[in-house]
């Protein structure tokens, strides 16, 4: 939070010309694409908070079957898919691996943040093609299955430099629940339908 800067953000179509503009926050987003050693374009977070503007962003960004209302958007560089990211393994980047998956999700009935490309200026100055999505928190849950953000827990993946997930929104009291059921090993009927308790089979196979 404490890197967080208030900023004035714009939405331009080349056609329809200025779309929406609104006062929020913008922070540095993801974990090795922040070091500019390794990957000079950097990822951004938009925070819509109350101490800079309306506190939500409410516009149908991503069209009339997605969410309407916003508390945070993510503006992705694609830092490991691209092919300015410092790894040998990127000089082809697709750039394109994270926007597909979350598309096949939804194409599959699965819930996933919707995403759309955009061109990114910061203070005029032109940064390149961003994937501009939804973020997976407590809030994304509610406006898209129903529900208070309080029924939520939201645990984010670990990386290749951090073992263990991140707690986002809510408690991980659950997500132990079911760590401690797999780790027991699945070696019966009880225990598969106790797992089920905590897991949607057919939503982690898909």
């Amino acid at each position: 939070m404490a890197w967080e800067r208030s900023c004035s953000v714009e939405l331009i179509d080349p056609i329809e010309g200025a779309l929406i503009q609104i006062d929020c926050g913008i922070r540095m987003q993801g974990f090795t694409s922040r070091n500019p050693s390794r990957n000079p374009k950097h990822s951004l977070r938009l925070a819509f908070r109350k101490m800079y503007g309306p506190g939500k962003l409410r516009y149908p960004l991503f069209g009339p079957d997605a969410a309407r209302e916003f508390d945070t958007i993510i503006l992705r560089s694609n830092a490991q898919d691209a092919w300015v990211y410092d790894s040998t393994s990127n000089r082809q980047g697709q750039f394109v691996r994270d926007e597909w998956t979350r598309r096949t999700q939804l194409a599959m009935g699965r819930p996933s943040p919707h995403g759309i490309w955009v061109h990114l200026y910061l203070n005029g100055l032109y940064w390149g093609v961003y994937d501009l999505h939804e973020r997976a928190n407590a809030s994304f849950f509610a406006a898209h299955l129903g529900g208070a953000e309080e029924d939520y827990d939201v645990l984010h993946h670990p990386t290749f430099f951090v073992d263990d997930y991140t707690l986002v929104d809510g408690l991980t009291a659950a997500y132990d629940d079911l760590q401690s059921i797999a780790e027991g090993g699945i070696n019966s009927p009880e225990d598969y339908e106790a797992i089920q308790e905590y897991l949607d089979i057919d939503g982690y196979i898909d």
